[in-house]
């Protein structure tokens, strides 16, 4: 969590102040497996997660907007991640951006795969 070099990891947190120290209460990353060279055109896979006293509050939908534009200005055209079918609320965040993806189940696990390009309005 704590080696992050914004260009083969990201990562985001949001705190709130509790008891006089900033306490997390959610987070995003995304990690290339590639080498740094190959950003431009890299596949990234992400992951996020949100205390769940502070889950239902879009969160995890602000964490996410925030890394999309971050990839995007680093050339990043896809995120993949692996969820859980019960996490629904993941699910259904990911349903809701509008991004192109695809879905997959197998093996226990959702595999979501999402274009990032831009897409034309």
């Amino acid at each position: 969590m704590t080696e992050v070099d914004f260009d083969q990891t990201v990562a985001l947190v949001i705190t709130l102040p509790v008891e006089g120290r900033e306490r997390i209460i959610g987070g995003g990353r995304y990690i290339s497996f590639k080498d740094a060279e190959g950003v431009d055109s890299a596949e990234l896979e992400f992951a996020m997660i949100v205390e769940e006293d502070y889950q239902g509050l879009g969160l995890g939908k602000l964490i996410f907007k925030h890394l999309i534009t971050i990839a995007r200005a680093r050339g990043v055209n896809k995120f993949e991640a692996e969820v859980l079918p019960a996490n629904e609320r993941m699910l259904n965040l990911l349903r809701k951006t509008g991004l192109p993806m695809t879905m997959v189940t197998r093996d226990e696990s959702v595999y979501v795969s999402i274009d990032l390009k831009p897409v034309d309005r």
